[in-house]
Formats: C-alpha cells, sequence, structure tokens
C-alpha cells in the first residue's frame, strides 16, 4: 500500500494531516483522540493577477515575445 498525506478532521473540529495508507479513512486525532475523517483538502492554486495565467506560463510567454520582437527589430534594420 502507497502512504500519502491526508487531511483529517474529527468531530470537535480538530484538523491535522498525517502520513497512512491511501485506503484509510479514520485515525485517532492527534489532540483529543477521538475518531477524525479524513476529508478532501482544498488544493491551493496561485494564477497571476492580471491575465489569470499561471506566473510561470506568463512569464514564459513574456520571454518568448521579446525574443520574437528583437530578432523582427533586428532583421527589419538588416
Amino acid at each position: 500500500m502507497a502512504k500519502r498525506i491526508f487531511e483529517f478532521v474529527c468531530e470537535d473540529g480538530h484538523l491535522f494531516d498525517k502520513l497512512v495508507d491511501s485506503e484509510l479513512r479514520a485515525t485517532p486525532c492527534k489532540i483529543c483522540d477521538k475518531t477524525a475523517e479524513r476529508i478532501i483538502s482544498t488544493p491551493m492554486v496561485k494564477l497571476e493577477g492580471v491575465t489569470g495565467d499561471f506566473p510561470g506560463a506568463a512569464m514564459q510567454w513574456e520571454r518568448k515575445r521579446a525574443e520574437k520582437l528583437k530578432a523582427e527589430r533586428k532583421s527589419a534594420a538588416e
């Protein structure tokens, strides 16, 4: 069985993550020792503020565009 990190929450609302087998659905709470159920975590996604693209994609597009403009200006000057 593969071990993965999952988030768990108990009936008292204690939230924690734990490295467990992927089939495990419940575990004792680290704080109060009550049964904690596995929950689906919200993914963390960071988008660029203006375009809504991922930061790496926006920076890559800008770099390629600048290179293309530089090449076009150079060939127009020749």
